[in-house]
Formats: C-alpha cells, sequence, structure tokens
C-alpha cells in the first residue's frame, strides 16, 4: 500500500508515558515542560500541579512558550485530544510524550483531582 505524501508523519506513533515515568522524571528534575490541553471547564477537576494550561485550540498560537530542548509531556482527560496536541507538536519539531490513559493516572500523586 502506498501512503500519499505526508501521510507518514500523520501515523507517526505518539511516544506515550505512564503516571509513574513522569513522577519519576519529577522527581530526578528532567527537563520538561507539561501541558494540560484540556478545556477551562476542565481544570475544576484539578491538575497536575506543575503543568501549564494551553487548550487545544491555543496550541498553535503559543508554540512560542515551550522550549524546543525539553521533553513536552501533554495530558487531557483521555489522551486523545493531548496525543493530537503531540502529532502537532513533533511536525514542529518538539519532543514529545502523551500522559497514558489521561489526567485521572495522576490522581495516585495527588488525589485532590476529581474523576469526572
Amino acid at each position: 500500500m502506498k501512503f500519499p505524501a505526508g501521510a507518514v508523519s500523520f501515523f507517526k506513533m505518539v511516544y506515550k508515558i505512564t503516571a509513574e515515568q513522569l513522577k519519576k522524571k519529577l522527581d530526578n528534575k528532567e527537563p520538561i515542560i507539561i501541558v494540560d490541553v484540556r478545556t477551562q471547564e476542565e481544570l475544576q477537576f484539578g491538575k497536575i500541579n506543575q503543568a501549564v494550561h494551553i487548550p487545544v485550540p491555543l496550541i498553535q498560537e503559543n508554540l512560542n512558550k515551550l522550549d524546543k530542548n525539553k521533553l513536552i509531556v501533554l495530558y487531557c482527560h483521555s489522551d486523545q485530544r493531548s496525543s493530537l496536541c503531540a502529532r502537532y507538536l513533533e511536525s514542529n519539531d518538539f519532543k514529545t510524550a502523551n500522559l497514558i490513559p489521561g489526567i485521572l493516572a495522576w490522581k495516585k500523586y495527588q488525589p485532590e483531582i476529581q474523576e469526572y
């Protein structure tokens, strides 16, 4: 099967990271930026303390706030939106990882995060 030009990057697998792996990176003070891509309304359920909030529709206009020399860890509720954002950032030469299966995986480290 032959794919059209550009299709290969679309089908590229997004690197996934577990809550345990993320916690270890934070504990080791590795150079990462955590980005919450959920809506403003979803923040009421909690967010990872170290995360910056850049909702999906604003990712493109906020590229200048991200550092290409750091791993960008993205998350949302279920890893769908963050996976799309990770692909977009990868296409702009960022190194990314997608927290699986989303924000609720982080609840073990921040019990105040509410399920929804």
